[in-house]
């Protein structure tokens, strides 16, 4: 309620912090999915940048925020393959810092975005499967393999998910 009075008041929806981050980068990094909604509604920039390239999507995949993921994807044309500064997009930071609803996270993007490009590598070679593998994460390990994340690809260092150390059990 206090958001929407704000708006109504004509408090200025368009001021960034000193890092770029919009309201909505806020709002997403702490899952206030119903602020999210508020800030669409009223003309929010979805697609604005932080300094390191991330919109707010990216910033909801980090933190593992999937009410704030649905949200964006469902009630936005956020633009959800934007990649940040690293040449990494929303799902390569779900499969680094995935948490345990990952896997769930990333079937929202599947859901919304069925020929999401899950097999684009980032600035170091890196694609969102192996970025799973390395970091333990077996549930959207499975996930990703479920809708066609190819298993071979090395990273610039030769790095696989054939070569690398297993980093858990569950894998």
């Amino acid at each position: 309620m206090i958001v929407r009075n704000l708006l109504l008041a004509d408090a200025p929806i368009a001021d960034v912090t000193s890092a770029k981050q919009t309201a909505l980068h806020l709002a997403a990094e702490h899952d206030f999915s119903a602020i999210c909604s508020i800030l669409l509604e009223n003309g929010v920039d979805y697609d604005a940048v932080d300094i390191n390239g991330n919109n707010a999507l990216h910033i909801a995949c980090q933190k593992g925020q999937l009410a704030t993921c649905k949200v964006l994807l469902a009630e936005s044309r956020i633009s959800a393959d934007t990649l940040n500064l690293k040449g990494q997009n929303p799902v390569h930071l779900l499969a680094t810092f995935g948490r345990e609803n990952a896997a769930a996270i990333f079937e929202i993007f599947i859901e919304s975005m069925p020929e999401y490009p899950i097999n684009k590598v980032d600035g170091t070679g890196n694609t969102p499967l192996l970025l799973a593998y390395m970091n333990g994460n077996g549930n959207l390990c499975r996930a990703l393999i479920k809708s066609g994340a190819v298993l071979g690809t090395c990273n610039n260092d030769g790095v696989n998910i054939f070569n690398h150390s297993v980093a858990t059990k569950n894998l």
